[in-house]
């Protein structure tokens, strides 16, 4: 964590397993831009023991929608099995810039959701990708209320101040109040 306790890295994806016989591994992308897998980038692979190693992407291709790496230095099956289960993980600093109005998932996280008359209604816990919208998870003092992500009812989000301010509808937290 830096200085100010926000993650030093951001989790892009993980290992499913070996494809192939020469060093290749399937991804299990959890990441909106696959791009962030193309040749040249340097991506940080954690076991389930905690430690982990860099890797340089020499190709990256895609077999329907999965992501096929082959990483430089992995070159048999048996070196690419070693790394099923790895968390994928990138530095925070080398996250693409959004466009003005869009945030990253581990950002949001852990936000104040506040009314626009300032009471405070929780943190946000937990971000859900549906088909309509992102649904806001919020964990109050004794209940969860579940926010849509859309315009009418988001009315600020500041990540520098660790607030979001919300004019949900009629009945979404009085029927939740704790």
């Amino acid at each position: 964590m830096d200085h100010s306790g926000k993650a030093l890295f951001v989790e892009i994806g993980r290992v499913a397993r070996a494809q192939g016989i020469k060093g290749e591994i399937r991804i299990d992308s959890w990441t909106d831009w696959p791009e962030r897998f193309l040749a040249g980038g340097r991506i940080f692979f954690q076991n389930q023991e905690g430690e982990g190693t860099w890797h340089e992407v020499v190709r990256m291709r895609f077999q329907g929608r999965t992501v096929i790496l082959k990483l430089e230095g992995i070159d048999d099956r048996g070196q690419a099995e070693r790394l099923r289960g790895a968390v994928l993980k990138i530095r925070n600093s080398d996250r693409p810039p959004l466009e003005k109005g869009r945030y990253y998932i581990g950002d949001v996280v852990g936000l104040t959701v506040k009314t626009e008359g300032g009471r405070v209604i929780g943190k946000i816990n937990e971000v859900l990708k549906m088909p309509a919208q992102d649904l806001y998870v919020v964990r109050g003092a004794s209940r969860e209320i579940l926010i849509p992500a859309v315009r009418q009812m988001i009315k600020k989000i500041d990540v520098e101040a660790g607030i979001m301010v919300v004019d949900p509808v009629e009945g979404l937290v009085e029927d939740h109040e704790d």
